[in-house]
């Protein structure tokens, strides 16, 4: 035995001892963890050396921990999931190459890592976990009962037979283990689930395969697709997996040993599977690529809508589809089952916010839930992918369901985990929670180890607070788009200008990826129809902005500053908005004149509203308004504040925009400026013109007087801003 480190013996020193019995071996738990030494097989060899390492349930958790960061605040590009290793285009290669069509179902060979792969006979193996299953079910004649149906329906309805050739001297042949796996929410149903990562000697089934492409739909975006459309569908594949059925010299290693009819006093026989199933590595890529063959095979048979749905909308089993009236619904629905059913797929349990889209689906294909509804039944809630969806008033709720767990870094964890808002609805709920964890981590606390008391009292709190959520809904139609809202405010324009789409999203890789969908041909067509031309500046290049760019980015930054000082809520949040607007539509677009006579100088309110929107004295707010309780001084201050971080911050970029103008910088004689004084009154613009340039000893100028229209001023250049257009 090689001991690494045995010059540090606090590392190693036994905390815990348990022994077996006779020759069998021993665990010793150290401040490493628990290590098991003993004999593991009969050998005369003395050359031998055999490792075994298992990862502690704690470094899982962490691995569990840092997904939860990774799912929250994910930098990878939607493009990384397209790309696919050297072992997934191996196992690509393979289903294409092993698929057939045969009796109205795709029959896919398994993705072996090695095409000569040669499995070891398990049946001891196969045999000792039978005989715990029978156990467990002769405790529990209800679950013997389910899981003896269960086998039944799979050798009555193809997807398991007996095996015949018992003695077959097949290089591969392997036994499965399995066992029960019910659902809380499914009563009186059991999942056989065969145990494919089960080890003999070493080696299992799936470390024999490959896993294949990840050919599913970003959860995400398939929820943001169903909340498009004012109708909504929903339905799942029965059975999915079983549907795809296995080429004959891959079915000796999907053996598993059963008794007849259940009847645990009858000696075992063997079966085999002739379907793809659950626990294999490879079966989500070989179902998801069946699936994907059945649309592309059968695509010219229907309207595009119809293949691009199954490519777009579904997620394993389940799919989830908004459209924007009735009878593209139905229609949809009536075709996504004929399709389906080209491929061996069964699309029922359907669901729809329209009584009248239910009533058009035969009611054997209906959700159990909606199956001889009356003119005045609710319709039910139910789970659109792990998300509430309450079809009845068509909106997405949230629901708690709090355990005790003890105050500890695992307990926590574990309620924080059972918050499932993939959607981020409830995200200003959850980042509490989140950030409670964060702060835990940086204790260094183990995962078992009580939490200071300062922090049981905070954490107590939140959990007070939890339950609220579930009084929260949130409609599911969340358009009509932001472009339309604009349309409603401002009125159709002849032109639109904008960043290119990819520029607009810079963190949800779904958000990328639907922008990218959104493509710019598809916009102009739409455009042209109301006679209006959309300009997109190109990809990564925001500087062709100009103005706008500037004006974004200033806002941006100081709205970021001064909202994470205060707690806003929704109606402070849309007033401060409403200021931040007025103050940039405000400012002067056009040269001033030296007559008092003449009109005042034009601003983009006043092409807005068609009239000058004047300022109303909104009196003299503090800081200590801030602590206030009329939130509407709480507001005003902020407002102020906004206005003179905009006056310091912005104007001074726009002395920086003659550079793309002409070669030099300096201002001239009849310039018309803004005068950078950050006392003035909120909304009041300092203009004037220069009618004297002062020059400096390095031939620049470097300070002016500037003419305004109360009086003349003597300015460094450093506090005057040519105007925006006075230069073109």
């Amino acid at each position: 035995m090689l001991l690494i480190n045995t010059d540090s013996p606090e590392a190693h020193i036994p905390l815990e001892v348990r022994s077996g019995t006779g020759k069998q071996p021993y665990a010793i738990r150290s401040r490493l963890g628990w290590a098991i030494r003993g004999p593991i097989r009969n050998t005369s060899s003395s050359n031998v050396i055999s490792v075994h390492f298992e990862e502690s349930r704690d470094v899982l958790l962490q691995r569990q921990l840092e997904r939860m960061w990774t799912t929250d605040f994910n930098d990878n590009k939607s493009d990384d999931k397209n790309l696919m290793s050297v072992e997934d285009k191996q196992a690509l290669d393979i289903m294409e190459s092993s698929i057939t069509y045969e009796d109205g179902h795709y029959k896919l060979g398994l993705p072996w890592r090695d095409k000569n792969t040669s499995l070891t006979n398990n049946i001891a193996m196969a045999q000792a976990r039978l005989q715990q299953l029978k156990r467990k079910l002769e405790r529990d004649d209800t679950l013997h009962k389910m899981y003896t149906t269960t086998v039944n329906e799979y050798i009555e309805k193809g997807y398991a037979k007996e095996v015949s050739n018992i003695d077959s001297e097949s290089k591969r042949m392997w036994y499965l283990p399995h066992h029960p796996v019910t659902n809380v929410n499914k009563p009186g149903k059991v999942r056989v689930v065969f145990d494919c990562a089960a080890k003999y000697q070493g080696i299992s089934l799936n470390s024999k395969l490959l896993q294949g492409p990840d050919l599913m739909n970003s959860l995400v975006g398939v929820l943001i697709r169903f909340r498009q459309g004012q109708i909504a569908l929903a339905a799942d594949i029965e059975a999915m997996f079983h549907q795809v059925r296995l080429q004959e010299e891959d079915c000796d290693v999907l053996r598993f040993l059963w008794w007849p009819n259940g009847d645990l006093n009858q000696k075992p026989r063997s079966y085999c599977m002739q379907v793809h199933l659950f626990g294999a590595t490879s079966s989500p890529s070989c179902a998801g690529y069946a699936l994907k063959r059945t649309a592309r095979d059968n695509c010219q048979l229907f309207d595009l809508e119809v293949s691009t749905t199954v490519e777009k909308n579904f997620y394993v089993d389940d799919c989830l589809k908004s459209v924007s009236s009735e009878q593209e619904a139905i229609k949809l629905a009536i075709d996504l089952q004929s399709l389906m059913k080209m491929g061996g797929f069964r699309l029922t349990k359907w669901l729809s916010n329209s009584r009248d889209v239910l009533k058009a689906i035969p009611e054997s294909e209906l959700a159990p839930a909606v199956v001889n509804l009356s003119p005045g039944d609710v319709l039910p809630n139910d789970k659109a992918l792990g998300v509430i969806w309450d079809v009845n008033e068509d909106k997405i709720r949230f629901k708690v369901k709090l355990t005790d767990k003890p105050l500890t870094r695992r307990g926590i964890m574990s309620i924080v985990s059972s918050i499932f808002d993939p959607l981020g609805l409830v995200s200003p709920v959850t980042l509490r929670a989140k950030a409670f964890v964060q702060n835990l981590c940086r204790l260094k606390l183990g995962w078992d180890e009580q939490i200071p008391q300062h922090y049981c009292d905070e954490w107590k709190n939140w959990l007070t607070s939890l339950p609220c959520i579930e009084s929260l809904s949130v409609n599911r139609c969340f358009r009509p788009k932001e472009f339309q809202r604009f349309i409603s405010r401002r009125g159709v324009p002849t032109k639109m200008y904008s960043d290119n789409g990819t520029n607009l999203v810079s963190g949800d890789s779904e958000l990328r990826k639907s922008i990218k969908e959104w493509n710019q041909s598809k916009i102009g067509r739409h455009m042209l129809q109301q006679e209006i031309e959309w300009h997109f500046n190109p990809p990564l290049a925001s500087h062709m902005g100009g103005s706008w760019e500037r004006l974004i980015r200033s806002t941006r930054t100081i709205l970021k500053a001064l909202v994470k000082e205060q707690l806003l809520n929704d109606e402070q949040l849309l007033t401060l908005m409403a200021e931040v607007e007025k103050i940039l539509n405000d400012r002067p677009i056009t040269p001033v004149s030296d007559d008092p006579n003449d009109p005042s100088v034009l601003t983009p309110n006043m092409l807005l509203l068609m009239k000058s929107n004047s300022c109303i004295p909104s009196g003299i707010f503090k800081k200590t308004d801030i602590y206030a309780r009329r939130w509407w001084k709480q507001v005003q201050y902020l407002a102020n504040v906004f206005w003179r971080r905009w006056i310091r911050e912005y104007l001074p970029t726009l002395q920086m925009r003659p550079k793309w103008q002409r070669p030099y910088t300096d201002i001239r004689k009849g310039d018309i400026v803004l005068v950078a004084e950050v006392n003035v009154q909120r909304g009041q613009w300092p203009l004037g013109r220069v009618t004297e340039v002062k020059v400096g000893r390095d031939g620049h100028v470097r300070s002016c007087v500037v003419k305004t229209h109360k009086s003349e001023l003597v300015r460094p250049i450093t506090k005057l801003c040519l105007l925006e257009g006075s230069d073109l």
